[in-house]
């Protein structure tokens, strides 16, 4: 694939019942710099094309935006912190045991609607809703090229380019 930098690695879609009709995988961990969240059981996480946000549990949230200065909710609940972005931590999603990060510059809004308001940079970030444990959406998928398998029930994550 030409756009794809290394092999695309496959995992299976979770096995909580409540998800089987959508695509999501199994969330063993999230690290939020040096911390490491484990989730026992582990955590039903949708892989959106639809969303463009990526929602992590509160916890994992407030570890994120912990030691942030300037850091600002909007209305909607939306995160925006200052642009450089220097003290934000680098977050690792742990799926069936491989990891896939998302650095600050992931996570930055950087273009379009939502690039910036005059207190700073909005990011990709929001506490997951109360109706799915954590949300792959395009903040994570601009980083990572997702394949999707209905055959084997599997969903493919690649590095881009």
């Amino acid at each position: 694939m030409e756009h794809v930098k290394g092999n695309v690695t496959y995992l299976p879609t979770t096995a909580d019942l409540d998800y089987m009709d959508y695509w999501a995988v199994d969330l063993t961990a999230i690290t939020v710099g040096n911390l490491t969240m484990q989730f026992e059981p582990e955590l039903a996480c949708l892989v959106d094309t639809g969303t463009t946000l990526v929602y992590i549990p509160q916890q994992a949230i407030q570890e994120v935006f912990r030691d942030i200065r300037g850091l600002i909710q909007d209305d909607a609940g939306q995160y925006v912190v200052p642009c450089d972005g220097q003290y934000l931590p680098s977050i690792t999603f742990t799926i069936a045991g491989h990891d896939f990060a998302l650095d600050p510059q992931d996570y930055l809004i950087k273009d379009g609607a939502l690039a910036s308001s005059s207190e700073g940079c909005y990011t990709y970030l929001q506490e997951s809703p109360p109706f799915a444990g954590a949300i792959l959406g395009y903040g994570f998928l601009q980083r990572y090229i997702s394949v999707y398998d209905d055959e084997n029930k599997r969903i493919g994550f690649a590095s881009r380019l």
